[in-house]
């Protein structure tokens, strides 16, 4: 993410309405308090590259056998529980 929590240029973002790519706009925006309408209920964010981290998403509705189907079909660098959505490590 960069500043002020807008998605990077090339972030996938997959939705119940289907992928969204970012394009480092204001239309793009993950912060612990607010997200963009287009960004919600967001299952997975993809990086346009390998040094960014992937992250997977628990929501209030995924199990345990959602989780592990999404760890079986990809590697995430995070995995988010709704606790940890949008909170940087060193401040849990």
């Amino acid at each position: 993410m960069g500043k002020d929590g807008v998605l990077s240029p090339g972030v996938q973002v997959d939705t119940p309405h289907g992928a969204v790519v970012a394009d480092g706009s204001q239309d793009y925006v993950i912060t612990f308090a607010n997200e963009s309408a287009n960004l919600a209920e967001r299952s997975i964010m993809r990086p346009p590259s390998e040094s960014m981290p992937q992250v997977v998403y628990l929501g209030s509705e995924t199990g345990e056998a959602d989780l592990l189907e999404a760890l079986s079909v990809s590697s995430p660098s995070l995995v988010a529980g709704p606790s940890a959505i949008g909170c940087p490590a060193s401040t849990r």
